[in-house]
């Protein structure tokens, strides 16, 4: 957290002291706005980074898939209701089968339209898109372009819960002969404990990309929100799967900066 503020103030002061240093040259004119620019866009965007460590147990042996991956997130919020965001996602993973692989996974841009927000409700649309950054020969991307939409509903339940849904369809065009139509149900709970601390509770099923599963996948997770700043926030969560297309358990930790 620390690192990452420090990191913060660095750049702003490296980018005033060009400014400084620039108005003295025959060049200021046109590059001070260039620098005042670049300065003004470290502020626009929050970034959020998320830790996930996930394993999948082949049968009842201890055999399977053990995969950490990283989710690098950019949100601009362009005005109160429209937020654009990009994922940039880092993964890797070890098998029997495939063995050891890393890899850029598939950015994905999301559109986010809160077009309602009355009486505690609040509805939003997020069209999305991912592009083939993927490295699919190795188990990780599509390796086409895939699309999709989410909706979500969530309304106010007094000062302390806040109750959402969201309906989420993917159509996962690839070159892996997984499932092309996906769908994934969220149902989430929130429970707000103090101004600083959320806790929160996920339930979900989606559709298994792998088409031998004909049963959708059920998972159960729990978590926590706490702001440490102004600027700062930590989410740590654990999930579990509760039939046989799932993931046993998976763990998440995310950082979030918000400007």
């Amino acid at each position: 957290m620390f690192k990452k503020i420090k990191t913060h103030f660095l750049t702003k002061l490296i980018i005033f002291s060009l400014c400084l240093f620039v108005q003295q040259t025959v060049f200021a004119r046109q590059i001070v706005p260039t620098l005042q620019y670049l300065s003004d866009l470290v502020d626009q965007f929050d970034f959020a980074a998320i830790y996930s460590y996930e394993y999948e147990r082949y049968d009842d042996t201890n055999t399977g898939t053990r995969t950490n991956k990283v989710d690098t997130f950019f949100t601009d919020n362009i005005n109160d209701d429209l937020t654009l965001v990009a994922k940039v996602p880092y993964k890797w993973s070890s098998d029997d089968i495939l063995g050891r692989r890393s890899s850029v996974d598939d950015i994905t841009f999301y559109f986010k339209d809160e077009f309602y927000k009355k009486y505690g409700w609040q509805l939003s649309i997020m069209p999305n898109f991912s592009v083939p950054t993927g490295a699919w020969q190795r188990g990780i991307g599509a390796g086409r372009v895939t699309y999709g939409a989410i909706f979500a509903v969530s309304k106010d339940i007094g000062k302390f819960l806040n109750l959402e849904v969201d309906i989420d369809y993917l159509h996962n065009e690839n070159k892996r002969d997984q499932r092309i139509d996906l769908g994934r149900y969220y149902f989430i709970p929130t429970f707000h404990v103090t101004d600083r601390l959320d806790t929160f509770i996920v339930a979900h099923t989606e559709d298994d990309k792998d088409k031998s599963y004909i049963h959708p996948a059920i998972y159960l997770a729990g978590g926590f929100n706490y702001d440490l700043t102004k600027h700062v926030s930590i989410a740590p969560s654990i999930e579990f799967g509760f039939n046989k297309p799932e993931k046993d358990v998976t763990f998440y930790c995310g950082l979030v900066w918000k400007h």
